[in-house]
């Protein structure tokens, strides 16, 4: 995220800047904040579900998120609050320079942002990879397109290059997502419609069409919100600059907001995972002596 530039003498550009932080700031507080009553909610409910080495690994992963995003907030805060100082000392006419902090804490934002879009992918890349019974090759697709998503969105913190068009980021991470959900809910349905004259009971497929709705709720999120991204990126005119910023201080909440709201869906509606359900499935085709 570039928050450093170069102004001229004018107040405008930095007062322009001013005020894209403070909306950014704004949007992220208002979100961390849903997203705090989330993450207790996640925590409590895994807690409580039968302890696996499946559920130690959410809670890890989901406590890393939680770090990552007050992180990112902290120091979204702290570059409004620079820049706000900086605006301040040219409104009264004092000789100032833009704080090279300011430019430092834009690139830890994007590092913070590209590391935290690598935590909550790899979650959905972990659940894909259990759903279809372990075999890599499955996620080998969608691991490879993490990378340069992740490399790219580290780039854009670093000074301006043609080579690191943050555009591309939300398309190769928009384009991860839809290959996860689309594999994921897809092997249920498979599964689903393999298993039905095996027997199969009807909770367990209300519960895979339950699971279904999930993966793909949380799926639209994850593409509307890059879409969302893309399509603010390009700014020029100080109103697409508050939007492209305020985008991204919303994007990086829902980063976290929508893998949790996942977790405290299942858990207030007393349903299982994706991997429960499978596994279940599985088990009525193999009493019936069926085969997946």
């Amino acid at each position: 995220m570039q928050y450093g530039a170069d102004y001229s003498e004018d107040l405008k550009p930095s007062w322009n800047l001013m005020i894209a932080l403070f909306c950014e700031t704004a949007a992220a507080l208002i979100l961390y904040g849903i997203y705090l009553a989330f993450f207790v909610l996640s925590v409590y409910t895994l807690s409580r579900r039968q302890r696996t080495p499946g559920t130690t690994l959410l809670i890890i992963v989901s406590c890393a998120m939680a770090v990552l995003g007050t992180a990112q907030v902290v120091v979204i805060f702290a570059a409004a609050a620079v820049d706000g100082r900086f605006v301040q000392h040219l409104v009264y006419g004092e000789a100032a320079i833009q704080p090279a902090l300011l430019t430092t804490l834009g690139r830890v934002v994007s590092v913070l942002f590209a590391t935290n879009n690598l935590v909550g992918e790899t979650l959905f890349l972990y659940r894909c990879y259990v759903i279809w019974g372990s075999q890599w090759r499955v996620i080998v697709l969608p691991a490879s397109l993490m990378v340069p998503t992740f490399v790219i969105a580290i780039l854009w913190g670093g000074p301006p290059t043609p080579h690191a068009d943050v555009r591309i980021a939300y398309t190769f991470g928009a384009a991860t997502n839809l290959i996860l959900t689309a594999s994921t809910s897809g092997r249920i349905l498979w599964i689903q419609h393999v298993t039905s004259r095996a027997g199969l009971r009807n909770t367990a497929r209300k519960r895979a069409r339950v699971a279904i709705g999930v993966i793909l709720e949380s799926g639209a999120m994850y593409c509307i919100g890059a879409i969302f991204l893309a399509l603010s990126a390009p700014y020029q005119s100080q109103g697409s600059l508050t939007f492209h910023y305020t985008a991204i201080g919303i994007a990086g909440q829902l980063l976290n907001i929508i893998p949790t709201f996942t977790l405290v869906y299942v858990g207030l509606k007393n349903t299982p995972d994706e991997s429960d359900v499978s596994l279940e499935i599985k088990r009525t085709v193999s009493f019936n002596g069926g085969g997946v």
